[in-house]
C-alpha cells in the first residue's frame, strides 16, 4: 500500500508521463550588442531574431524590453527615436 495509510493519497494507475527540460544555466547569453545593432539598425523582425539567436521570440522580446528600460553602451549609435520607434 502507497502512502502509509492515508486516505486522501491517491494511487496512480497507469503509464507516467515525464518531460526532461533543459537546464537554463546551461544556455548561452545574448550578444545584446549585436541584438541591438540587427533590430534597430538592420531592421530584423523579432521572429528573424529568434532563429538567428535559437531562442523564442518571447526571450528576444525581453532583451529588447531590457535594453531600452536600461541602454547600455553597445557601441553603436542608436538614438533614443530609434529604439522608441520598433
Amino acid at each position: 500500500m502507497i502512502g502509509g495509510g492515508c486516505a486522501k493519497l491517491q494511487e496512480l494507475s497507469g503509464p507516467v508521463v515525464s518531460i526532461a527540460y533543459k537546464l537554463s544555466w546551461e544556455r548561452e547569453y545574448l550578444d545584446l550588442k549585436e541584438l541591438a545593432r540587427l533590430r534597430w539598425i538592420e531592421h530584423w523582425k523579432i521572429e528573424r531574431l529568434a532563429d538567428y539567436f535559437a531562442v523564442s521570440p518571447t526571450a528576444i522580446k525581453e532583451r529588447l524590453r531590457n535594453l531600452k528600460k536600461r541602454p547600455i553602451d553597445i557601441g553603436i549609435p542608436i538614438s533614443s527615436k530609434i529604439i522608441r520607434g520598433s
